[in-house]
């Protein structure tokens, strides 16, 4: 079994490493084909999906590599996750509010998770991510809440079953991190706390 999962670990990043350089050749040219003159409009909206698609496959490649490493060599760097949650959003604010989303944000500058930064950006990333693609318009609040940081936004659709598949990675990552997720929903709202998992285990 220990040998399994080994050989496991190592398929897991040495395809990761391969799909890397295609991909920021992919990027590139995506970027590059946005900013050439004349590029009628349907096609400028065409390469933003496809943009934003090669962003998501860059962070599930990045969070698959993290994944092998935290397993191989744990860390538990303390982060500052006022300061992480920052980093994140700024590249995020224009197009949540092109979507109508307008963040609220009430976490203490005191207020830490056991985990290195690059993980917790990852995870907040696919979050946030995760909310542009899945909430309705109004007000996303991002708040310290038991030991952690909780996300909630309401949801564009009471049908709606889709909560995007980077949230499956994000749980694989924070449980290999020492972090629990743990999400709460119902047909209007939808709300997804990290925490360590010793404060989790308390409820």
């Amino acid at each position: 079994v220990v040998q399994h999962v080994a050989r496991e670990r190592a398929f897991t990043r040495d395809v990761s490493h391969e799909l890397r350089t295609p991909l920021s050749v992919l990027r590139s040219s995506v970027e590059r084909a946005r900013t050439e003159p004349g590029v009628p409009f349907e096609t400028q909206a065409a390469l933003v999906v496809a943009a934003r698609a090669t962003q998501d496959l860059q962070r599930t490649i990045d969070t698959l590599l993290m994944l092998a490493r935290e397993q191989d060599t744990p860390r538990r760097n303390d982060s500052a996750v006022r300061s992480v949650l920052e980093s994140v959003l700024i590249d995020r604010i224009e197009d949540f509010e092109t979507r109508g989303l307008t963040i609220d944000i009430d976490v203490p500058r005191s207020l830490r998770l056991p985990v290195s930064d690059d993980v917790l950006q990852l995870m907040l990333a696919s979050l946030f991510d995760n909310v542009r693609d899945h909430a309705a318009p109004g007000v996303v609040t991002v708040r310290g809440a038991a030991g952690g940081v909780e996300l909630h936004n309401h949801r564009r659709s009471a049908s709606g079953k889709g909560h995007g598949f980077g949230l499956p990675l994000v749980a694989r990552l924070a449980e290999a991190t020492g972090l629990a997720m743990n999400v709460i929903s119902d047909d209007n709202s939808f709300a997804v706390r990290i925490r360590p998992a010793q404060a989790a285990a308390l409820d």
